[in-house]
């Protein structure tokens, strides 16, 4: 079964430990939708938990808390994934896609321009709602989310 996606689905080059920060990457949903899954690209060291989470977008900065996934062992190098509450998603609207992790056993894929990006301190647990205070960065970061296209039946 092939998803709709938005988000990087591009295995970035640059590494970064994102331990100890809940970070967050703005991108465009096109079309209307319910979510499935966040999946993210890692380069693996050892054994970590990783969470994902969807944010609303308010006036360009993370806002209330949509989504919350639960904890996925980090075992390997590669895509996360993270299956998700099935939220609605709206056409041409933007949303977070947001990360943290247990320790710094795992790095984040990223480039080091061409995205927008957020993130701030926070501990390891649940996500907050709202997202809160961030710093801004133009990472774009191998972070996608899949969701199944609302259809409209075509009458004949």
């Amino acid at each position: 079964m092939s998803f709709a996606k938005f988000g990087d689905t591009n295995i970035e080059v640059t590494l970064g430990n994102s331990f100890g920060l809940l970070t967050a990457a703005r991108f465009r949903c096109s079309s209307a939708g319910k979510l499935r899954a966040i999946l993210q690209n890692l380069a693996y060291i050892s054994v970590c938990k990783v969470r994902h989470a969807l944010y609303a977008d308010s006036a360009g900065e993370p806002g209330a808390l949509l989504a919350e996934g639960p904890e996925v062992d980090v075992l390997a190098a590669g895509w996360q994934i993270s299956l998700m509450p099935a939220v609605s998603l709206l056409d041409n609207t933007f949303y977070w896609l947001a990360f943290q992790y247990d320790q710094s056993n795992s790095l984040t894929r990223y480039a080091s321009s061409g995205g927008t990006g957020r993130y701030r301190s926070y501990t390891y647990g649940n996500f907050p709602n709202p997202f809160g205070a961030a710093t801004s960065v133009a990472y774009l970061i191998s972070i996608y989310a899949e969701y199944h296209e609302d259809r409209i039946p075509l009458r004949g």
